[in-house]
């Protein structure tokens, strides 16, 4: 496979190393939506290629994946002109890569400040306190259990959310729904068995009425992503009966797409751009908002950001293909806002 001089590196800590496997993923939805990538890519022009971020050495890879002529192919060291970081860059291996690409003028999107307030969802709440719920600091293992869930609940009601019912707790800077917890006063003791580690509480926000302006029945969670503030795509998930209510876990039939800006549920967009206004100063920037409506206020609020949402989707799903193929794009406008600014082109 003849390959270009210039390759910008998706670094991904899923990623399997080729000299390891036939494919670059466990996980075939996974190969199905990186091959996607590549071949936009090819549409557009833009040199890409895939590597786990073990792999990255001195503004190099040692070895990749590359897609092309419907299937994967593997290559060996290959120099790298910008890093899409799809890994964990908040460890402190994450973190020693950030600090070597940059000593090198290596572009990195997201920005690394930019993740890092996305990632962390107490510093997320710290700037965006005015559109998103409530949030408290909790460290299992170390913090006083009881006197943490007192306070919280105290401040939920200085903050007008009153006698709440029931509230989430999950990793500080977890992702996927991973470690994320309901407690209510039938089950609160459970709290007291969760790993140790460093959490966030923020108070339950009912949603089960939907949004029946748009067909959204019950509780929801409205994707919205937007590359550097400009409208991508949207959809709604909602949580599967046995997950009454983290949405990572959902009914894939119950899908709502929006596609087009026009079509989004009143509010939402509108909430969306004014968090995404406060980087306007970051390009290129690629961020998907989760929000909901309170159904006790009416109001919109954001209860998670995401640097790196997710490229995979159903293929026997053609509203699911599209809005694939927008997000895929989006990204690569991204890439090469960032290959111009290190190449000068």
């Amino acid at each position: 496979m003849k390959l270009n001089s210039r390759f910008f590196a998706i670094l991904n800590d899923e990623t399997l190393r080729p000299e390891t496997a036939e494919k670059p993923f466990f996980s075939e939805t996974h190969n199905i939506g990186y091959a996607a990538i590549f071949e936009r890519s090819s549409e557009m022009n833009v040199s890409v290629l895939l590597a786990h971020d073990g792999d990255y050495f001195e503004g190099k890879v040692r070895a990749a994946w590359y897609y092309g002529q419907g299937k994967w192919h593997k290559g060996g060291v290959q120099e790298i002109y910008g890093i899409y970081d799809k890994f964990q860059s908040s460890t402190p291996w994450g973190r020693q890569i950030l600090a070597d690409a940059a000593s090198r003028g290596i572009p990195i999107f997201n920005d690394p400040m930019l993740s890092m307030v996305v990632d962390d969802k107490l510093l997320s709440y710290v700037n965006f306190s005015d559109v998103m719920p409530y949030t408290a600091y909790f460290n299992k293992g170390n913090s006083d259990i009881q006197k943490v869930v007192h306070d919280f609940q105290e401040q939920c009601k200085f903050h007008g959310y009153g006698e709440i019912a029931s509230f989430v707790c999950k990793p500080q800077t977890g992702h996927a729904a991973k470690n994320v917890f309901r407690f209510d006063q039938n089950n609160i003791m459970d709290i007291f068995s969760i790993p140790d580690g460093e959490y966030v509480l923020q108070p339950f926000i009912e949603s089960i009425e939907g949004i029946p302006d748009v067909g959204i029945k019950g509780r929801h969670d409205v994707r919205l992503i937007l590359a550097n503030g400009e409208f991508v795509t949207s959809f709604v998930r909602q949580p599967k009966k046995h997950h009454d209510f983290i949405s990572n876990y959902f009914d894939a039939k119950e899908m709502i797409y929006f596609h087009r800006e026009e079509e989004v549920p009143k509010g939402f967009l509108a909430v969306a751009k004014k968090m995404d206004q406060k980087f306007a100063h970051i390009r290129p920037r690629l961020l998907s908002y989760d929000l909901v409506r309170d159904q006790h206020t009416g109001r919109v609020l954001c209860f998670e950001m995401n640097a790196r949402p997710g490229v995979m989707f159903d293929p026997e799903n053609p509203n699911d293909v599209a809005g694939a193929r927008l997000l895929h794009i989006g990204i690569l406008r991204c890439i090469e806002d960032c290959i111009r600014t290190r190449t000068g082109a």
